[in-house]
C-alpha cells in the first residue's frame, strides 16, 4: 500500500505550488503459495493479466535481461574495474599515478587525459593537472604523469 501527503501553496509569483511532502510505501510478501506473477494476474484479470510475463525475467536473470534491453539502445555493460592504484614516492619527479585494471583497456584510454581526475590527498578539493597518459603492463594499466 502507498500513502502520500501533498502540500498546496501559492508562490511569491501567484502560481499554485504542489509538493510531495511525505510518502509511505508498505511492502508485503505474496501469500506463501503465491508468487508475484500469480498475484498480478489475479489483480489484473480484467485487463491484460499476461502482460507481467514479458516483464518478469526469473530469479538470477536480472543482469542478462538488463543487458539485452540496453543493447537495443546501443549500450553495453562495462566489465572494467580498477584493481589497484599506485603513486610514485614524493621524491620522484614528475609524479606519476598508475591505475591497474582487471582487463586490458583500449589504446584510446591513454589518449583521453581529460577523462581522468587526480586529487591531492592533503587537499581533496585540489585537482592535480595531468600532463600525459600512457598504457603500461600489456594495456592493463594507465600511467598518468602529473604536471
Amino acid at each position: 500500500s502507498v500513502s502520500e501527503t501533498y502540500t498546496l501553496s501559492i508562490t511569491s509569483t501567484d502560481l499554485l505550488g504542489l509538493r510531495l511532502t511525505d510518502a509511505d510505501v508498505q511492502y508485503s510478501p505474496c501469500d506463501a503459495d503465491e508468487d508475484l506473477s500469480s498475484h498480478y494476474k489475479q489483480v489484473n484479470a480484467a485487463n491484460t493479466p499476461t502482460a507481467i510475463d514479458a516483464k518478469l525475467v526469473g530469479e538470477g536473470n536480472c543482469l542478462d535481461a538488463i543487458d539485452t534491453s540496453m543493447q537495443a539502445y546501443g549500450y553495453k555493460r562495462s566489465v572494467l574495474e580498477v584493481r589497484e592504484t599506485y603513486l610514485t614516492p614524493p621524491d620522484v619527479s614528475p609524479a606519476r599515478v598508475t591505475v591497474k585494471f582487471n582487463t586490458a583497456v583500449s589504446d584510446a584510454a591513454a589518449s583521453i587525459e581529460g577523462s581522468f581526475k587526480v586529487y591531492d590527498a592533503a587537499d581533496p578539493t585540489l585537482e592535480l593537472a595531468i600532463k600525459s597518459a600512457a598504457l603500461k603492463y600489456g594495456g592493463t594499466a594507465v600511467e598518468l604523469t602529473l604536471s
